[in-house]
């Protein structure tokens, strides 16, 4: 990654249709991020694996969303967790949309800091106010000692 215009696994395509495992950890990418340049969105019937230690960042105006039958498995641990955030140098609340989880859909998540979503994006017609301040300002979503709830 020397020499580079991004120090990053640059990914443009964020369609899930089966299973796809990233994994970012330091012994795969020597610490570089995974950088989504589109909105991400597993499908019905696909499993989206985030391995330990990834830093998943997407570009500003991009989401994760995991339709109904996807599913999403984020299982950090404590010496590695999973990033979950904006691709810019000083990350501010909004720098990325959200992560959305429809109806019939599965996240299974842990250790994941997951922060600087906030923008609200309404489908073509459905507003969807009961999830939308949930993910206005910066949240950590972890479970077990030393991690925040």
């Amino acid at each position: 990654f020397d020499n580079n215009a991004t120090d990053a696994l640059v990914i443009g395509s964020g369609i899930v249709t089966t299973e796809v495992t990233v994994d970012g950890a330091a012994d795969v990418l020597n610490g570089a991020p995974v950088v989504l340049t589109s909105s991400l969105a597993v499908q019905s019937g696909a499993r989206l694996t985030i391995a330990p230690g990834t830093a998943l960042l997407l570009l500003a105006g991009h989401s994760i969303d995991v339709g109904g039958g996807g599913t999403l498995l984020a299982e950090g641990t404590v010496a590695e967790p999973i990033v979950l955030g904006p691709a810019v140098a000083a990350p501010a609340t909004g720098d990325w949309y959200h992560l959305r989880a429809f109806a019939g859909s599965t996240l299974r998540m842990s250790h994941v800091d997951l922060g600087y979503a906030g923008r609200v994006r309404v489908a073509h017609h459905v507003a969807s106010p009961e999830w939308a301040p949930a993910w206005r300002s910066a949240a950590r979503i972890m479970k077990a000692d030393g991690f925040p709830t």
